[in-house]
C-alpha cells in the first residue's frame, strides 16, 4: 500500500470508531430515556419524539454493525457499474 492510502484508510477507520460510539451512545441514551419514561404514561406529544429518535438510533446502530457486510472500495461500484 502506499502512504497515501494507508493515511486515508487510517483516518476512515479513525472516523469509523467515532461514528460507532457516538451511535452507540446516542442509543444507550434514548434506550435509558425510554425506559425510563413509558412507565409513566406520558402523552403521545411527549413519547413520539423519543420513540422516533430511539428507532432511528436503533437503525444506524444497525447499520454500522452490518457496515462490513456492504462493499465501499470505488473499484467495485466502477465494476459493478460498467465502469471500469
Amino acid at each position: 500500500m502506499t502512504p497515501d492510502r494507508d493515511h486515508y484508510l487510517n483516518e476512515l477507520a479513525q472516523q469509523r470508531a467515532q461514528l460507532e460510539a457516538d451511535v452507540q451512545q446516542r442509543l444507550d441514551e434514548y434506550t435509558h430515556a425510554w425506559q425510563a419514561l413509558v412507565p409513566l404514561a406520558l402523552s403521545e406529544q411527549v413519547v413520539a419524539p423519543l420513540w422516533k429518535g430511539l428507532q432511528q438510533a436503533r437503525a444506524e446502530h444497525h447499520l454500522l454493525q452490518n457496515l462490513d457486510a456492504i462493499p465501499l472500495e470505488v473499484s467495485y461500484w466502477s465494476r459493478a457499474l460498467g465502469l471500469a
